[in-house]
């Protein structure tokens, strides 16, 4: 069919063999596959409609075969095509064999075939064929982005990117702006893979077209070379940031230039010089915080350039700005200087972005920065307006996280909503959608911060509701997010009438999005004021939109969320209409897309008083919620449920079978259950159900609570309802508790709920007192949870001293278990427990418990104290503060092992949750001569940190719970100290102020310290015990975390010489694989640090060890592991080395033989023969120096059978350079190597020869 005639039929062949190919229900044969590329490769020329077909069709056949051979010759025949000579369509030719070829390439991460087949011709092709080069470098850029590490894949190729880069250089001043586009993206993703020295040449001479005499000012040249400055920046920034130093004042230059005399050459100048800038800012790294101020000098200083502004007319008062009418309309820009204001705005955001982390800087750079940016809110362009304003709503987005956010925002309000004001005068879609989102942001971070605005805000806003849908949509979301957080809405009554005009001139839009932001907004103006005239009219909008079944779904939430505001907010306006609009809301209950909304809608209705439900509501709404429940979604039973339940309690409506109704939703997810229990107990305490529905009731319940997961709120819910069906009776609640207590209960839940039914209940709780008194002396967990439970909820009198006495008995082990031996440690647990909640009704007595026992029974005491921090409200728990602060100071002084230390710094950290003054005895603490004091102090602070919901309250105190203690003369202190550290780290605090004062600290913690092993003789071995292993394992872990901190060079050498001591030196495996994965985090972050320190690293030791034969299998198997790590590393060191990509080939050369001292063992000897040999001819020494190194280190590290396969490489691979054998200068290292040989063969007892 491929050949037929009718080109529909060919269209339907493609598509089939497409088709076929995608669900792989077509299976070709090398022949055929063949056959049909070759027909494909037809059409594409001849084809005069399949051309793209055809195109589509070869990607689908050949990125699905398997056939390498069929691949390459296709890929040729496409090359061949698009650099052919064409008569006809040839436009369309070139385009499609493009496409097939960047398809073909695009759909494999790794190449199909030898990439050489493809760029080879090409980069002939730039030459021969003029015609094809912006498709050539098209295909040349997509094949760099996909393939680009594998154009190298063995690492002897390097030359590839050379040739890429010699190629596509020149074209980047082609006046075909498609070309030169493309040749910039090949450059400058080539940075990415080209060899050091290549990479210098490129810069150099990119460096060098910019340095060019005045006289040779030539505008398109210059331009070109800024751009592939900035797109190195982007795609090769860290290898470009060690150019910074020369390129800044070089870039500057061309920021100010006057070199051409044409205006928008100069403007197209400027422009590209500040984009340099920002890339720079954003890709190049630490290197440019100490340029910033020159940037953003340049920065503000042509924020304001525009040509066709007179001098000073920029700085208009604001009392002539005023003047300008609603919807003024602002000429463009008539010359391109909008270019240059959008690109100072661009750095201004990116210098931001970078300075967002150091709070006194970035308040201080957006102090310098806000005016110049709110100046061009009112800017001529738009587009710059839009940046701008983008720029605005980031900033206060970082600054809300800074801890001076609101304080400063308040400062900077007046400026920012004048500049809006000002905005929203002028015409522009896309800045005022901005404006929009700018006005929400201070709106949400200045709750009620806006009201006095509300005057000059809301006349603006509604002009804007005569735009575009889009921005009519905007703006009521604006106003709407106004109201929601205003603190004062009486500020919106006198725009109240003018609102709903246009609120209901737009309810009719074409647009649903329109139609639904007029309903929310009408929803929230129902809050602005009650019994005003002006809102009668909602009465009628309400009825129309819940009455429209064809409506959007958006629509018709947004009507249920109108009807759910005028019936609880506007009593009056509804008058006689309200059962209307409720039985209205209730038929939206039936429908499974607007069931939910409407029952959550239908819960805000019940709980305004002024709601009174009439029989015929009442009635539609009951039947329509148990309708609701036969909907297959759990969140439409939740919401059913609990409507069903507050319906039910306002309307006191007799619902007899709601236990048979709720109890299917019983089940193991205790939140529908905990709704379905709800709606029980509002149903029973309108009319008691009959017995045998409340024995399923109970059933069910006992159910539940033999489920040991069941916890939380649910539980109290249970207790509700059994207290509700049993109608507080005795004996009911006597007979219940009877079934409570039977085996396979959740002893916690099920003790919760015997305390509540007992309230209440006096007689029925002395009895239960004194039984669960006597079982807990003998020793059960569940009677004294009992009674904790009933002390948490019951002031228990006189009974309260032997309830105390039967806890302490719990402690001291004299009560006896059912084995006859002393208590449980869980039942210990829960006396402790039980001890602390009898602390909420008889605190003073408690805590003279706590305060006598400390000392003796510390654990369980702790327990208890926890206890009572969890169940005191924080202003019961600012009362006894200072007691329990007592208390436990005393305890973490006598906390003499970790478990007591976590117990007391647990309780503290509650108590900082919760009080935050707590922070002034705590910070006191780091200073007690008692070192477990001080470990408590600094574990309480970091666990209130990771478990806070806003950890940046905590920024301003980290310092004084850091900088001693890091320094600590107690290494657990030091330990505790960097654990802390590392959760700030992770929280993201501020800590760039503070830790040049840590790092040295940090430094003498990540190295292994003398004074702190012990050696012990036992039985003719040597214990060795490190007491520094968890200090150095935790500041090993910060070290990764803080390569975003900006660190210096130095800084960053000193680090990675101690993870290379670690590696070398420390004989713990963990602290060894840690600094494995750090070295390699070096590697890929850092690898000029790295090569620089290679001396420091020994990985020998390790990829040699020998075991002991008597080693167990454990021993083997972590030699296997560390020996593995270990080779990751040296995989990584060879990366940089021999990529060339980080130093020059001469510095690598130099770097060899100290690479072969460092990772002997694991080296990739065919690789480092092979390029030894290629450079013997540039650096014979090093060269020599090198292979000298290598079999000296073999002759006195290689002396074990188990190293034989490492000596085989070194021997069999000598066959490289066997061809100098003759060379005098190799002369005395051949002998070395027959020396070295013979005497391994002996010591191994093998057999290798040098080949020949």
């Amino acid at each position: 069919m491929l050949r037929d005639r009718d080109p529909d039929l060919r269209e339907m062949a493609i598509r089939d063999l497409e088709q076929g190919l995608l669900s792989n229900d077509t299976k070709l044969s090398p022949t055929e596959e063949q056959e049909l590329s070759t027909r494909f490769v037809e059409m594409m020329t001849k084809d005069q409609t399949l051309k793209v077909h055809a195109s589509h069709g070869i990607v689908e056949l050949i990125s699905r075969s398997s056939n390498e051979n069929n691949i390459s010759s296709t890929v040729k025949k496409l090359v061949e095509t698009l650099l052919q000579h064409h008569t006809d369509d040839v436009k369309t030719i070139r385009e499609v064999c493009t496409a097939a070829l960047k398809g073909i390439i695009s759909e494999s991460k790794q190449p199909l075939f030898d990439p050489e087949i493809i760029y080879t011709p090409l980069i002939k092709g730039l030459q021969k064929h003029p015609d094809t080069v912006e498709y050539i470098f098209d295909i040349l850029e997509t094949l760099i982005i996909r393939w680009g590490s594998h154009l190298n894949p063995s690492g002897t190729k390097t030359e590839v990117y050379d040739t890429l880069q010699n190629a596509a250089l020149p074209f980047i001043k082609c006046k075909n702006f498609n070309a030169q586009s493309k040749a910039i993206g090949c450059v400058g993703n080539l940075g990415a893979y080209l060899p050091h020295d290549s990479f210098e040449k490129l810069i150099g001479t990119l460096i060098k077209h910019l340095e060019r005499p005045v006289e040779e000012a030539e505008y398109n040249s210059d331009i070109m070379n800024l751009h592939s400055i900035s797109t190195l920046c982007r795609l090769s920034g860290p290898r470009l940031s060690s150019f910074i130093e020369r390129l800044i004042p070089i870039v500057g230059y061309y920021v100010t230039t006057t070199d051409y005399k044409a205006e928008n050459e100069l403007v197209l100048v400027w422009e590209g010089a500040l984009n340099c800038y920002a890339s720079m800012v954003t890709f190049c790294g630490a290197k440019l915080k100490e340029h910033f101020e020159t940037i953003d000098g340049y920065a503000m200083q042509f924020i304001t350039y525009d040509p066709t502004v007179f001098e000073n007319e920029d700085d208009k008062s604001e009392e002539e700005e005023e003047v300008y009418e609603f919807e003024e309309e602002v000429d463009g820009d008539e010359t391109e200087s909008w270019r240059v204001r959008k690109a100072c705005v661009k750095c201004l955001n990116e210098i931001g972005t970078r300075l967002s982390q150091i709070d006194k800087e970035f308040v201080g750079f957006m102090e310098k920065a806000l005016n110049p940016l709110l100046k061009r809110f009112t800017d001529s362009q738009e587009n710059v307006r839009v940046e701008a304003i983008k720029t605005v709503i980031l900033f206060i987005d970082i600054l809300s996280k800074s801890k001076l956010g609101e304080e400063k925002l308040k400062g900077y309000l007046a400026a920012i909503l004048n500049a809006i004001i000002k905005t929203l005068k002028l015409r522009g879609t896309k800045a005022k959608m901005e404006v929009y989102n700018l006005i929400e942001e201070l709106s949400g971070r200045l709750f009620g911060g806006l009201d006095s605005w509300m005057s000059k805000l809301i006349p603006v806003l509604v002009s804007s509701l005569k735009e575009k849908s889009d921005l009519v949509v905007n703006a009521y979301k604006a106003l709407k997010i106004l109201i929601q957080n205003s603190s004062n809405r009486t500020v919106f009554i006198p725009f109240l009438q003018t609102l709903l005009t246009h609120i209901t001139s737009n309810l009719n839009s074409t647009n649903f999005k329109v139609t639904a932001a007029c309903l929310h907004l009408l929803a929230q103006l129902c809050r602005v004021t009650q019994n005003s005239p002006h809102l009668s009219p909602l009465i009628n909008i309400t009825k129309t939109y819940l009455n429209q079944e064809n409506a959007s779904l958006e629509i018709k939430e947004a009507a249920i969320s109108l009807v759910e505001y005028v019936l609880s907010e506007q009593p009056t306006v509804c008058g006689p209409a309200q059962g209307d609009l409720i039985k209205l809301l209730a038929e939206k209950l039936k429908h499974p897309t607007t069931s939910s909304t409407a029952s959550k809608a239908l819960v805000k209705v019940c709980s305004s008083p002024n709601i009174q439900f009439n029989a015929e509501s009442t009635k539609v709404c009951l039947n329509n919620l148990k309708e609701s429940l036969l909907i297959i979604n759990t969140q439409v039973r939740q919401a059913a449920l609990e409507a069903l339940a507050v319906f039910i309690a306002k309307t006191k409506a007799n619902v007899p079978d709601m236990s048979d109704i709720a109890l299917p939703y019983i089940t193991e997810d205790f939140v529908l259950s905990s709704y379905a229990l709800k709606a029980i107990t509002s149903a029973y305490l309108v009319s008691p159900t009959p017995e045998k529905s409340t024995a399923k009731v109970i059933t069910a319940v006992l159910h539940l609570l033999e489920k040991p997961s069941i916890h939380g709120s649910i539980i109290s819910t249970i207790a509700t309802t059994l207290e509700t069906i049993t109608q507080a009776s005795a004996p009911r609640i006597e007979s219940l508790l009877k079934s409570l207590q039977r085996p396979g209960m959740s002893t916690e839940a099920t003790a919760q709920v015997t305390a509540s039914l007992l309230q209440g209940q006096a007689g029925l709780r002395d009895a239960m007192l004194k039984r669960f008194l006597s079982e807990a002396k003998g020793g059960s967990v569940e009677a004294v949870m009992n009674l904790g439970e009933i002390g948490l909820k019951t002031n228990l009198g006189e009974g309260f001293v032997s309830v105390s006495e039967t806890m302490l008995a719990a402690f001291s082990g004299s009560a006896l278990g059912s084995s006859g031996g002393a208590a449980s440690k869980s039942t210990r647990l829960a006396a402790a427990k039980s001890l602390g909640n009898l602390s909420k009704l008889h605190t003073s007595q408690v805590l003279d418990i706590y305060q006598k026992y400390i000392p003796k029974w510390t654990q369980y005491i702790l327990v208890a104290i926890r206890q009572t921090i969890n169940i005191h409200p924080k202003e019961e728990l600012g009362h006894i503060v200072e007691r329990l602060l007592n208390i436990l100071w005393k305890a973490s002084e006598i906390s003499t092992n970790d478990y007591l230390k976590d117990l007391v710094s647990d309780c503290l950290s509650g108590l900082i949750s919760q009080l935050h003054q707590v922070l002034n005895s705590v910070r006191q603490a780091v200073k007690s001569p008692s070192p477990h004091t001080r470990f408590c102090a600094i574990k309480a602070i970091s666990l209130a940190i990771n478990l806070s919901s806003d950890p940046n309250i905590y920024s301003d105190q980290v310092k004084d719970f850091l900088v001693l203690p890091i320094s600590d003369k107690e290494v657990e202190v030091r330990t505790v100290a960097l654990g802390l550290l590392k959760t700030c780290l992770s929280k993201n605090l501020p800590l760039h102020p503070i830790l040049p004062e840590l790092f040295n600290g940090l430094l003498v913690e990540s190295r292994k310290r003398p004074e702190l092993i012990t050696k012990v003789d036992v039985g003719g071995n040597s214990l060795v015990t490190d007491l520094g292993v968890p200090s150095r394992r935790t500041t090993l872990e910060i070290f990764p975390a803080l390569f975003g901190y900006n660190l210096s060079g130095k800084e960053l050498e000193e680090m990675f010489r101690n993870v290379a001591l670690g590696m070398k030196e420390d004989e713990e495996l963990e602290i060894q694989l840690l600094c494995h994965k750090i070295a390699i985090r070096f590697c890929q972050q850092f690898p000029d640090v790295v090569l620089h320190n290679l001396p420091a690293i020994d990985l020998s030791p390790v990829l040699l060890k020998l075991l002991k034969q008597t080693a167990i299998e454990v021993d083997v198997k972590q030699n296997q592991e560390i020996i593995a790590s270990a080779s990751l590393v040296v995989t990584e060191i060879e990366t940089l080395l021999f990529q060339f990509k980080y130093i020059s080939k001469a510095k690598t050369l130099s770097l060899l033989s100290q690479y072969v001292k460092s990772c002997f063992g694991h080296l990739n000897i065919t690789f480092l023969y092979q390029i030894l040999m290629s450079s013997l001819k540039e650096k014979p020494e090093e060269v020599l120096q090198t292979l000298n190194v290598i079999w000296d280190l073999a002759g006195a590290k290689l002396s074990n059978k188990l190293h034989s396969p490492i000596f085989e490489k070194l021997v069999t691979n000598l066959s490289i350079i066997n061809s100098h054998k003759k060379d005098p200068k190799f002369k005395t290292f051949f002998t070395k190597v027959d020396t070295t040989t013979t005497k391994i063969n002996k010591l191994m007892q093998t057999n290798y020869t040098i080949p020949k």
